[in-house]
């Protein structure tokens, strides 16, 4: 983990390397933002984070120094703790600071080259941007993670929501369409492993889709119906099939998952 020197006295403890940040008004927009964050999660406002105010040469050593790639790139982070699931696509474990003597999430480096030339390239303010960079650096420190699809759809989800109470449109659904955005959608869901032994039995009922999800032998006495919600652009029974699942091998019960329409082929009101 690579050590910053600091004296904790904001939420972000920042290091300015590169001027431009100060200039930027970094401070007050990374304690914002961590705070969002923390709500958003229901973590401790007393959880502190270390910044790293840099340039594309900075990041490229820590870069090449961490992950042996001598190349520029946009955010770094350095968990202190080990909060990952064991289970590929599930949250991590929430830290609590009862648990831990040290206060501090961990640190991130941040180049103002590459948010500024992304932002340009992308035609994105440069503000959200950074905002953007900031919340997936924090997310990185609570182990959330993008190496495979699974976890990698929990994350940007997780972003998203956090960017919306900002203002801030979806980073991952912008200027995409519609088609490209399902498909996606259908590929990453379809990535997220069953639980062992699930059984899958698909049927049309009245010219809609549906299965029947289950797991061993499960109480028939009981059934679940698990009917998403309305005016959705993407998804399908596909896409919900591994938390349906879960559902199902959790309560040991049969599950019927009913497909829907969507937007805006199907508005709704």
């Amino acid at each position: 983990m690579m050590q910053i020197k600091r004296k904790m006295i904001n939420i972000a403890d920042i290091m300015i390397e590169d001027n431009r940040w100060s200039d930027f008004g970094l401070q007050a927009i990374a304690n914002k933002t961590f705070g969002i964050v923390f709500d958003a999660l229901n973590l401790s406002s007393k959880w502190e984070i270390s910044i790293l105010a840099c340039n594309d040469a900075k990041i490229t050593e820590l870069n090449f120094e961490y992950r042996d790639k001598a190349l520029a790139t946009n955010v770094l982070s350095w968990p202190t703790y080990n909060l990952k699931s064991k289970v590929i696509g599930q949250t991590p474990n929430k830290p609590e600071l009862s648990d831990y003597e040290e206060n501090l999430l961990g640190d991130i480096a941040i180049s103002f080259d590459t948010c500024e030339r992304e932002a340009i390239e992308s035609n994105i303010d440069f503000k959200d941007h950074t905002i953007h960079l900031l919340v997936h650096g924090c997310l990185h420190l609570l182990n959330y993670d993008h190496i495979n699809d699974a976890d990698a759809l929990i994350m940007e989800k997780l972003e998203a929501r956090i960017l919306k109470k900002m203002g801030i449109a979806d980073p991952y659904t912008e200027n995409k369409s519609i088609e490209q955005l399902r498909e996606e959608t259908e590929t990453s869901a379809s990535r997220i492993p069953l639980p062992e032994n699930t059984k899958i039995e698909k049927i049309v009922a009245d010219n809609v889709p549906v299965e029947w999800i289950s797991r061993g032998n499960v109480d028939t006495d009981k059934i679940f119906m698990f009917i998403h919600g309305g005016g959705y652009y993407r998804g399908s029974i596909a896409s919900t099939r591994a938390t349906v699942a879960r559902i199902s091998a959790q309560a040991n019960i049969k599950c019927l998952s009913v497909d829907y329409r969507l937007a805006p082929e199907h508005p709704f009101p």
